[in-house]
C-alpha cells in the first residue's frame, strides 16, 4: 500500500520528464527520475528483515527492476547500510560510479542477493558517501523509525555537501505515514520527491492517498 503515490514534489521547478532526452528514465516505488548517474542507498538494518524478510526483499526487488531500466551508458552506485555503510565493490571500482552495462548488471545482481539485514540505521554516513559521487539522482529507501531520522544539523550538512546538485528521493516504509518526518524534508530541500510506503501491505491494493 503507498501512501502518496502522488509524491512530495520538492519545488516548483521540480524534474521534469522529457522522453526525448538522452537521458535513462527509472523508477522505484512509484517516484521516476531521469539522468545519466544514479546511486541507490538502501537501509538493510535488521527490521528490514521482519515480516519474513518482506521489506528487504520487495526493496531487492524494486531496486533490480530500476537497473534493469538503465542503458549502459548510464552509470550508478549501490549502498547498503545499516550503522555503517556496505558498498558495491567491482575491485578497482570501489566508491565510484560504474557503467550500466549488462556485465556490471549481472555484479550487482550477486551483490544485492548477497545482502542481509541486521544492525540499527544511520543514514547519515552512507548518504555523505553517495553525495561525494555527485550523481544526477539519490534514491533512498529506509523503514527507520522516528528516532533514526535526520536532525536539523543533519540537514544542513547534507545542504552544504549538495548544494542543491543531487535530486534526493525518498521511499520510506512505514505502517502510518508520519508527516514530521525529517525524511520528507531532505527530499523538499533536494529537489526530490517522498512517499510513504506501508511495505506489509504493498501490492494488495492499487488505491494511493495523495499527500
Amino acid at each position: 500500500m503507498v501512501f502518496s503515490a502522488a509524491a512530495l514534489a520538492a519545488e516548483p521547478d521540480a524534474q521534469k520528464f522529457d522522453p526525448t532526452a538522452n537521458y535513462s528514465h527509472t523508477k522505484l516505488f512509484g517516484l521516476e527520475a531521469q539522468g545519466d548517474k544514479f546511486v541507490y542507498v538502501f537501509d538493510r538494518s535488521g527490521s528490514m528483515g521482519d515480516d519474513g524478510g518482506k521489506p528487504l526483499r520487495e526493496a531487492k526487488k524494486q531496486l533490480l527492476a530500476s537497473l534493469a531500466e538503465l542503458d549502459e551508458h548510464s552509470q550508478f552506485y549501490l549502498i547498503f547500510y545499516n550503522e555503517q555503510p556496505r558498498l558495491f565493490d567491482l575491485g578497482n571500482s570501489r566508491g565510484r560510479l560504474i557503467f550500466a552495462t549488462p556485465s556490471n548488471k549481472r555484479q550487482a545482481e550477486n551483490f544485492i542477493s548477497s545482502v542481509e539485514a541486521g544492525g540499527g540505521t544511520d543514514h547519515m554516513a552512507a548518504l555523505s558517501l553517495a553525495l561525494q559521487q555527485r550523481p544526477d539522482v539519490i534514491f533512498l529507501l529506509t523503514d527507520g523509525e522516528e528516532k533514526d531520522d535526520l536532525t536539523a544539523d543533519d540537514l544542513k550538512r547534507i545542504d552544504r555537501l549538495n548544494g542543491g546538485g543531487t535530486m534526493i528521493n525518498v521511499i520510506q516504509f512505514a505502517a502510518v505515514p508520519r508527516p514530521t518526518s525529517s525524511l520528507i524534508q531532505l527530499a523538499h530541500e533536494n529537489r526530490g520527491q517522498h512517499v510513504f510506503v506501508d511495505i506489509k501491505h504493498y501490492g494488495e491494493s492499487s488505491n494511493a492517498q495523495a499527500k
